[in-house]
């Protein structure tokens, strides 16, 4: 048996609202989130969407919130700041900016974000005087081309 399937993501109901995570379609990336409550995102701003769960992610891994293209497309509110580490243990909470010029709402028990669990690739960081040179050096945005 590989080692993908012996671990497992657990996930607590924190409240008669909230919703389990699903994964519609086996070998899909990303599990779906559902709004454990109605809430309205005013034009330009971020607002917080409470799904009601809580996560046990293996050791190993953490989890990343994605946008749901469909709901990316239709109500074009995009997800931010989502990383989730495996030690956290409190309500998954998923921040949503609204970058339109009309309020966005999502409905309680709504399909709204992804999650998508990922390896977790940790290194010690440490401080030099000098790095080594390479190929790019320090040109950025737009320095590859079109």
């Amino acid at each position: 048996m590989s080692q993908s399937r012996t671990k497992k993501l657990k996930f607590k109901l924190l409240h008669k609202d909230a919703r389990a995570i699903t994964q519609p379609k086996d070998g899909d990336a990303g599990y779906d989130l559902y709004a454990s409550k109605t809430t309205t995102i005013p034009t330009n701003s971020v607002g917080k969407i409470p799904t009601g769960i809580s996560l046990e992610i293996p050791k190993g891994y953490f989890a990343k919130i994605f946008d749901r293209s469909g709901f990316y497309t239709n109500e074009q509110g995009a997800t931010g700041a989502g990383v989730i580490d495996n030690g956290y243990r409190g309500e998954v909470v998923v921040c949503m900016y609204n970058g339109t010029n009309l309020p966005i709402t999502i409905n309680k028990g709504e399909k709204f974000a992804q999650m998508v669990l990922l390896p977790l690739n940790s290194f010690p960081a440490e401080e030099v005087d000098l790095l080594t040179d390479s190929e790019r050096g320090d040109a950025g945005f737009g320095s590859t081309g079109q």
